[in-house]
């Protein structure tokens, strides 16, 4: 299967977070998925990281790029087609970095593995 990965699921499992539900766990570790990591959720580290929210035992790029490898996420860039489907989805969660992930996922045909309940307001199937 297909899926994002939002900032949540990744920090959750790089960090071994106890919040990571054991399902969201084995769909992560599982080869037979496919996982892919936006730049909107790099992005959404850098900030968090930036601001004093997020500490990790790594700088940012590193970070990045060990779980980038270890998971062999693909990397999603950030397309027109994503930023302009934006303006379908209904105005029901207004964090701008979740709702790209999710006009990402809809576009894609992707699931998304995270653990915030806004996403089960939109079509896109979630995984937590």
């Amino acid at each position: 299967m297909n899926a994002l990965l939002d900032a949540q699921g990744l920090l959750y499992y790089a960090l071994n977070d106890p919040r990571l539900t054991k399902s969201a766990a084995r769909f992560i570790a599982d080869p037979a998925n496919q996982l892919y990591l936006s730049t909107v959720t790099i992005w959404e580290i850098v900030i968090k990281a930036q601001s004093g929210k997020l500490k990790l035992h790594h700088p940012v790029e590193p970070f990045v790029d060990l779980y980038t490898r270890n998971l062999g996420l693909i990397q999603l860039d950030i397309s027109r087609r994503h930023i302009l489907s934006v303006s379908a989805l209904p105005l029901r969660h207004t964090d701008p970095f979740d709702r790209l992930l999710i006009a990402q996922a809809a576009s894609e045909g992707f699931a998304i593995v995270t653990g915030d309940e806004k996403f089960d307001l939109y079509s896109v199937q979630t995984i937590w």
